[in-house]
């Protein structure tokens, strides 16, 4: 009888242990503010901004200004990198820094480090798939 007793008293106390914790953690779950830090509204146009690959059509002598950390794969055409003298453009696929005046190679995923107002300028009529960047 008495194991029977301290058995329905540990059980009872596990209960509430258990309760405190499942409230403790709803109340969490609900104090967060929408749109605060804690809980940030993302928005459709960011999404497609930030990480959505947008295509984008050149004509000859038309130019694709990069942004900081813009994506971009040229799809065909021939086209090469405009602008300041800066360190150029990240090209991923080869590892290696493309500089100012040197033709985009195909099909090659290049990223744009640098605050600076380079520019992607088409030579042929040019297809571009960015990320990132302005449109």
């Amino acid at each position: 009888m008495l194991k029977t007793i301290q058995l329905k008293r540990v059980n009872l106390l596990f209960i509430t242990v258990l309760a405190v914790i499942c409230v403790f953690l709803l109340g969490k779950a609900f104090a967060a503010q929408p749109g605060s830090a804690s809980d940030p509204i993302v928005t459709q146009s960011y999404l497609v901004q930030n990480y959505s690959w947008q295509l984008t059509t050149l004509s000859p002598g038309e130019s694709f200004p990069l942004t900081l950390g813009a994506e971009v794969v040229l799809r065909s055409g021939e086209a090469a990198l405009s602008g300041r003298r800066s360190q150029g453009v990240a090209d991923l696929t080869i590892g290696h820094n493309l500089p100012v005046g040197t033709l985009i190679p195909s099909n090659h995923l290049l990223i744009y480090p640098s605050l600076r107002g380079s520019r992607i300028k088409a030579i042929t009529p040019t297809i571009l798939l960015t990320k990132g960047a302005e449109q």
